[in-house]
């Protein structure tokens, strides 16, 4: 049954990704990412940071280590693909490119945390040049923050999750007030289904992202790699 439920996840991950698509933006049409991640952070959820516990610090720096050493492994695009993950949205340039392995996804579906195999490698682009900056986990939307806990330590981290998301109606092709997606203005039912949109109270499972080669901890440990407070915002 674990093995069915994590096999449907996935299937409505990948059902997502394909409908919730918007079509590219001319580059001197894109909103800054201050103002992207002002309008993502309206659709996520947060865990609370925990007061700091003996040994949270060392589990966190270990989980650290593991990231940096998968991003030495697969450092660029082409290596990242031989291992197996493929690119979110194929097809859109993204400022932030997640590049998703869905069998490490199912196994953390079924409550596998293993640092070692991220769900996505992220990257960051400049131009045509494609950057390797983090990584991410993720988890079950189900499971309880004290298993969240269990896996990267909530004194230091902070798991996010998608919430609130009104996308377009089917065919919609353009979408000039940003009212729909994931940075979308919407974000209750009532407004959604004024605008005869696609009402998801949560889409994806529970994610944390980790930033290796930055500066400090709560750097380190952000949601949006460019957050200097650490949380409220977010890339994907």
């Amino acid at each position: 049954m674990r093995r069915l439920s994590a096999a449907l996840a996935i299937l409505a991950l990948l059902t997502v990704l394909s409908t919730s698509r918007q079509p590219a933006r001319a580059r001197d049409d894109m909103p800054s990412m201050g103002a992207m991640s002002a309008a993502v952070s309206r659709h996520m959820a947060m865990t609370a940071l925990r007061p700091n516990q003996q040994g949270d610090r060392a589990r966190a720096d270990a989980i650290v280590v593991a990231a940096r050493a998968v991003m030495k492994r697969w450092p660029d695009v082409a290596s990242v693909e031989a291992a197996g993950f493929t690119k979110f949205a194929p097809g859109v340039a993204l400022p932030i490119e997640h590049y998703t392995n869905y069998q490490y996804a199912a196994a953390a579906q079924l409550g596998v945390f293993n640092p070692d195999h991220p769900t996505s490698m992220i990257f960051e682009r400049h131009g045509k040049t494609l950057t390797l900056v983090g990584v991410m986990y993720t988890t079950a939307a189900h499971v309880p923050e004290d298993k969240l806990d269990a896996m990267v330590p909530l004194s230091i981290a902070q798991w996010h999750r998608h919430v609130d998301l009104c996308f377009p109606p089917a065919g919609t092709r353009t979408d000039p007030g940003g009212r729909f997606g994931f940075g979308g203005a919407i974000n209750t039912k009532a407004a959604c289904d004024a605008a005869n949109g696609r009402w998801s109270p949560q889409v994806f499972g529970w994610m944390v992202h980790v930033w290796p080669n930055e500066r400090d901890q709560k750097s380190i440990w952000a949601v949006d790699r460019n957050d200097d407070h650490g949380h409220g915002s977010m890339s994907m």
